[in-house]
């Protein structure tokens, strides 16, 4: 299960090896480019750093012109992907999800550089739940997701720490 911290669950962390990250939907892949038995394919080309955002292409060439434009980010492929520059280069960076009142991911949030200052109005913005039992008012941090059946996951409905349903043993 994902570790909540500040509001928010750790969901995992997203390696940087060329200073930029890229999301997008995993089904458009297939469609990008032809690969060569080994799986890769081999592109020669220059980076064009003046063209607009919707102008970069879905591929790394694309990507890293996105992320050396003035915005140091741009959509790739006409919305198949989003590539951003980390700042400060490589390394490993968290991803935390954040979560509405029916447990669905509202956003995704990659830190590449921690801000305490961001984090304490973050607290402060937090958003308030109902418990799915007893209707008490409940901050994010004190919200434990759950189904009904006490299997704990952040898709179930938002319970209080005295209404969360006991895990029901399989049979």
């Amino acid at each position: 299960m994902a570790e909540r911290i500040n509001g928010k669950w750790l969901v995992g962390r997203v390696g940087v090896d060329a200073g930029m990250v890229m999301v997008g939907d995993p089904c458009y892949l297939s469609d990008y480019g032809k690969k060569s038995s080994d799986g890769f394919e081999w592109v020669e080309g220059e980076v064009e750093a003046q063209k607009t955002a919707n102008e970069f292409e879905y591929s790394y060439s694309g990507a890293c012109a996105a992320t050396l434009s003035d915005n140091s980010a741009g959509e790739l492929g006409n919305g198949s992907a989003v590539a951003v520059s980390s700042g400060y280069g490589d390394g490993q960076y968290p991803v935390y999800a954040h979560y509405n009142h029916e447990g669905r991911i509202e956003r995704l949030e990659v830190v590449f550089v921690p801000d305490e200052e961001e984090e304490d109005v973050e607290e402060d913005d937090e958003e308030e739940f109902s418990c799915h039992e007893c209707d008490t008012s409940l901050t994010e941090d004190e919200v434990i997701w759950a189904t009904a059946d006490g299997v704990l996951t952040m898709n179930g409905n938002p319970y209080c720490d005295a209404c969360l349903p006991e895990e029901k043993e399989e049979d």
